[in-house]
Order: structure tokens, then C-alpha cells, then sequence
């Protein structure tokens, strides 16, 4: 399980749960896209006030005809976030292809959550998406986080944690498949959707047994009136017999 957590200042305290989120394929339409997977900036990614980054979606062409790079996705609603409002698409796609669109965008300056809502059109300007009536928006979707307000950063501190499971304590980092469980630091962790984080993430991985457990305690942190925990759970791409959950 990959997962990151940051202690940041003047919000509220919550530990969130997130999965990824199955979008339906659409019927026989002339245009009709597939939702594949987030290549860069996944749901809920942080992202500094102000930061330029790359917004890059994969797509499959489920309908009957062939997507030309005539064809544009076009910013529909919500943040656009200095983006074009519109992107050519960067070469042809025929039927049951698969795609990688990519739009350059800038973090709102202000603090907060921002979604971003786009569509294909085709070379008449006739927009189409994805799901069962291919009409159905996708989106960007960030935390704008300033970094300076991160007070306590779980994956920096992970060393400096005690490490255990049911076999008893564990060094950090530590083995990869080490039956007793181990943790690890990963730069960009591979997550559920395909995606890669733009931050540091902890791989954790519990004991192999039943009712196994991975534990670690951090060193003190006085939590202050008003301090919020954020984190991003995953299970990593590609793992089986993987299920997350969370709690308060």
C-alpha cells in the first residue's frame, strides 16, 4: 500500500480514504471516448500555489469513427487553470486506440480545492466524452498547498519512526519481501490508476499472514488548534490482494 500523509497548518484533522473510480465505456457512437487512466497529477494531487505542471490523461477511442488531430479536447467549466481552452489531439486515433493528451496548466496563487471540467470535440466542434451517452466530462482535480505550511511530513520523518509488526521490531528502510513486513520510501510512487505521484510516498507493506500488521510510532508532534491531516491512500499498481481503508 502506498500511501502520504503532510501535517499542515490552520485546517481541521481527518485521514481520507481514496479509491479509484471505474468511468463507464460508452455504447456504438460515431465519437465515444474511454476514461483509461491519470498519467500525471492524479485526483487530489498537492500542488504549490503558482506551480506550472502537466495535466496528461490516457484515453481509448471506443467509438466508430477515427479521432483526427482535427479533433480537441476543450476546457468545459470549473478551474481552468491558465490552461488553453482548447489542445489539439496529437495524432490520429482509430477505433479501440488508446491516446495520451496532454495540457499545460498553473496552480491557482490561493490556497484550496480546484477541479477543472473538459471535453473532446470533434473537427465540427461538436464536443463528446466519455461514459454509457458519451457526454459525460473528465477533469483535473488539485489541492493547492502552500509548502511552506507543512509542519510535520510523515514520509521525511519515516526513519526516525519505530517500526514493528507481529514479528516483533523492524528496521527502516526496510527489505522488499521481508515476510515480517517492511515500509519503504518511494520518489514517485506508481499508484492504483497508472498514475505517479509528483510527491514522495511510503510503501507499506504488512506482515504476510492472516491478520498481519504493519505499525509504526513517530516521534512527539504537539498538534496545534486547527492543524489538518491530508494524505493520499492507494493500493500500488498493479498489486493483487491489495484493500485499503481509513479511518479518524
Amino acid at each position: 500500500m502506498i500511501w502520504r500523509r503532510l501535517l499542515t497548518v490552520a485546517m481541521l484533522g481527518v485521514m481520507l480514504f481514496t479509491q479509484s473510480v471505474p468511468r463507464a465505456v460508452a455504447a456504438s457512437y460515431c465519437n465515444a471516448a474511454q476514461y483509461v487512466s491519470d498519467l500525471t497529477i492524479p485526483d487530489g494531487a498537492f500542488v504549490a500555489p503558482g506551480e506550472a505542471f502537466t495535466k496528461i490523461w490516457r484515453f481509448r477511442n471506443v467509438g466508430t469513427c477515427t479521432w483526427t488531430t482535427a479533433y480537441t479536447l476543450r476546457f468545459q467549466s470549473g478551474s481552468q487553470m491558465s490552461a488553453p481552452a482548447s489542445v489539439n489531439l496529437p495524432v490520429d486515433v482509430p477505433p479501440g486506440q488508446m491516446v495520451d493528451v496532454s495540457v499545460n496548466m498553473v496552480a491557482p496563487t490561493v490556497n484550496g480545492h480546484y477541479r477543472g471540467y473538459w471535453k473532446f470535440a470533434n473537427a465540427s466542434g461538436t464536443s463528446f466524452g466519455i461514459g454509457s451517452s458519451a457526454s459525460s466530462a473528465f477533469w483535473v482535480d488539485i489541492n493547492v498547498v502552500e509548502n511552506s505550511e507543512v509542519a510535520f511530513d510523515f514520509v521525511a520523518y519515516a526513519p526516525y519512526a519505530q517500526w514493528k509488526s507481529g514479528a516483533g521490531p523492524l528496521p527502516f528502510p526496510g527489505t522488499s519481501g521481508d515476510s515480517r513486513g517492511y515500509a519503504q520510501v518511494v520518489d514517485h510512487p506508481h499508484l492504483e490508476s497508472d498514475a505517479f505521484d509528483t510527491l514522495p510516498g511510503l510503501l507499506t507493506v504488512p506482515q504476510n499472514k492472516y491478520n498481519g500488521y504493519l505499525q509504526a510510532t513517530y516521534p512527539e508532534y504537539l498538534v496545534q488548534k486547527g492543524d489538518h491531516l491530508q494524505t493520499l491512500v492507494n493500493c500500488e499498481f498493479g498489486a493483487t490482494n491489495c484493500y485499503v481503508t481509513g479511518r479518524k
